[in-house]
């Protein structure tokens, strides 16, 4: 084997190895992207379940930025508590808490960009 077959053995090699890391990474983040898919589709479907009437974002967010140290609180505790039960809980899973979290975070976001100058 000459010197450059060597090289071009070696490139290759190490191609198929970053090809590799790139796959499994790359997986990971193909089913994160999902989840925030799946998130989103989930706020939309509760959204339609909180909204209507006289109940407005506003009335959600009675302390300002607070309210959301509330929410996302509650729900960091509600995932501890389930995750301390060994996931042996009747209703919401560990992964519902974390979801929850996602989106309590998003609109949260929403609020302080809507609310920036106040």
């Amino acid at each position: 084997m000459t010197r450059n077959e060597g090289y071009m053995e070696y490139m290759v090699r190490r191609s198929n190895e970053e090809i590799n890391r790139l796959a499994k990474e790359e997986s990971y983040l193909d089913r994160a992207i999902e989840i925030l898919e799946e998130c989103g589709n989930l706020m939309s479907r509760k959204g339609k379940d909180y909204q209507g009437g006289s109940v407005k974002d506003d009335d959600y967010y009675p302390h300002g930025w607070k309210s959301f140290d509330t929410m996302l609180t509650t729900k960091v505790l509600r995932f501890r508590s389930i995750m301390e039960q060994g996931g042996d809980v009747n209703y919401d899973t560990a992964e519902d808490c974390l979801r929850d979290l996602i989106n309590y975070s998003a609109r949260a976001i929403v609020y302080l960009e809507k609310n920036k100058n106040d």
